[in-house]
């Protein structure tokens, strides 16, 4: 049964300073995130590029900087990766920016997200023609995704399809292009 006494606070409640009303607004973020829970992660890669990506292969982006994960539920040291202890709906967003080595990107690039070792959606591919002349491209990404909040994780890879041979690719290490995030919206 709903609260005979509990109302909706508006922003117009707030600018009075009324400290009631103010410590109404904070129980009720309370709740919210009580109801959702936090799990979130905000991962990047430190402004410290990840070299050695290998022609036409998947390849794990190893995410190793928190900006923030208040309940350490993303790996930044072994695995890279996201297991939220709650289930529900996460929405997972971010970006790579891969780069060529002392070249011209030519080919294809993706963004991948994998959950438990299976690929599950990738970002637009970028077909990047030779006349193109980029040296960057970033892939954005977004999706929802269901986890258990035991067993599942999550893991972004990057696929770089690239004429130029071996070794050329990298991940960028700016965390401005290369980021991750994920929160829990729902159940």
């Amino acid at each position: 049964m709903a609260n005979p006494t509990a109302r909706h606070v508006t922003p117009g409640d707030l600018a009075g300073g009324n400290h009631a009303t103010v410590a109404l607004a904070i129980n009720q973020y309370d709740q919210i995130i009580q109801r959702i829970g936090a799990n979130f992660i905000w991962v990047d890669r430190n402004g410290v590029d990840q070299t050695g990506i290998a022609n036409s292969t998947t390849t794990k982006v190893a995410f190793n900087h928190k900006q923030s994960d208040p309940d350490g539920v993303f790996d930044a040291v072994t695995n890279f990766r996201y297991q939220p202890n709650v289930a529900g709906t996460f929405l997972v967003c971010g970006s790579i920016r891969v780069s060529a080595a002392g070249a011209n990107l030519t080919g294809v690039s993706a963004a991948i997200v994998a959950k438990n070792g299976s690929n599950i959606f990738e970002s637009g591919v970028a077909v990047i023609s030779s006349g193109a002349v980029l040296t960057d491209f970033a892939s954005p990404f977004s999706s929802f995704v269901k986890m258990n909040g035991t067993s599942d994780f999550l893991e972004v890879n990057t696929f770089i399809g690239n004429s130029l041979g071996t070794g050329v690719g990298f991940v960028r290490g700016a965390t401005t292009s290369t980021f991750w995030t994920a929160q829990r919206i729902g159940p």
